[in-house]
């Protein structure tokens, strides 16, 4: 009895393991600090290319795994993506620059480098405050890639034998080599800040995950583990789930510290709002060249002191190797509201901020 329970204590083991896939929860994600931007989103999970749609010989690739018979369709919905997003507290604020035709996002998607579409959405971007844009840049389709029988055959096969749940042990492994894109861009002078690219990652499933009827009572009588998959369940089964795992990868390499981090080296000056315990913001400053203009508002309108607050701020100036700086706590805000805060320098750089009040944790 000892040796069964420690049986199906593995197996529950590993079959949470294999729902999670390494893949933090929205919960988790919405706990960490959102991006300090107004952030401006469009373009959308279009399908770029790939989409066969057919089982290769040999059993070995699959199918493509999000292509739906609909070419150019968006295979990854842009509502559920704004959901995730607005509910995994993406950034500070989020706009939705997108018209309503999906064609005008396809184009948005699949517009590489400058041009006339990008400086009007840039323009757009601007005209509402943003900050920084997001563009989604699509989705690259791939077959489902099957390398067949994993290291937990000995399980399955034990627990097939001893309680007939050896159907439950994901004991095969399938890969989505699927590539979901989006970069983060300048509203000011339309640098591409970062590019970002992110895939479903690797999968295990059990027989009962990937399996016919058919192949469910095969297992009756032959180990799981030696029980082939079906195409088309496991096409099914890693379709909907790499459109979670895609949209929650995004969304946490977005909210990554490392990616705000290369923001800021990227943009051509350095802004830093940090909230503080008590309701204070600390601004920080740093670039090559002196601010010339700095302005703070609340909600889209001017901030009550916005002029004693700015001249205080550069008032703190320091010159060292090459950098100017400025630094100072901002006391006495509201509790609620979007506080921006946008810098010009001498050379005519721009960048902007923004930190949500009531969300200050």
């Amino acid at each position: 009895m000892k040796a069964l329970g420690s049986l199906l204590l593995l197996l529950s083991g590993l079959l949470a393991s294999c729902a999670g896939g390494g893949v933090l929860s929205l919960e988790e994600l919405a706990a960490e600090p959102p991006l300090p931007y107004r952030l401006g989103i469009d373009g959308g999970g279009f399908l770029l290319r790939g989409g066969a749609g057919r089982v290769e010989p040999g059993g070995r690739i699959l199918a493509s795994t999000l292509f739906d018979g609909k070419k150019g369709s968006e295979v990854i919905p842009f509502e559920r993506l704004l959901d995730n997003f607005r509910r995994g507290r993406l950034a500070s604020s989020l706009v939705v620059l997108a018209e309503g035709d999906p064609a005008a996002r396809a184009k948005v998607a699949r517009t590489r480098g400058p041009g006339a579409d990008l400086e009007a959405l840039r323009a757009r971007a601007r005209k509402r405050g943003c900050d920084l844009l997001l563009v989604i840049e699509g989705v690259e389709d791939a077959p489902v890639l099957n390398h067949g029988v994993n290291g937990q055959w000995p399980i399955a096969s034990l627990g097939w034998l001893l309680i007939g749940l050896g159907m439950f042990v994901p004991d095969h492994d399938f890969e989505v080599p699927v590539r979901f894109k989006a970069s983060l861009r300048d509203v000011y002078s339309g640098k591409v800040l970062q590019s970002i690219v992110v895939t479903p990652g690797p999968f295990s499933l059990s027989l009962f995950q990937r399996g016919s009827l058919l192949g469910l009572i095969t297992s009756i009588i032959v180990p799981p583990p030696l029980v082939g998959s079906d195409p088309e369940v496991v096409v099914t089964k890693l379709r909907r789930e790499s459109r979670r795992r895609l949209i929650l990868r995004m969304l946490a390499r977005l909210k990554d510290p490392q990616t705000d981090e290369s923001l800021k080296r990227n943009l051509p000056l350095r802004l830093d709002l940090l909230p503080g315990r008590r309701g204070e913001v600390s601004v920080a400053i740093r670039g090559r060249q002196e601010v010339l203009a700095l302005r703070f508002s609340l909600d889209g309108k001017p901030l009550p002191g916005s002029r004693q607050k700015a001249a205080a701020l550069l008032a703190t100036e320091k010159r060292e190797a090459g950098q100017v700086s400025y630094a100072r706590v901002l006391g006495g805000l509201p509790r609620r509201g979007l506080l921006r805060v946008h810098v010009r320098d001498l050379a005519g750089n721009q960048v902007s901020g923004s930190l949500d009040l009531g969300g200050r944790r």
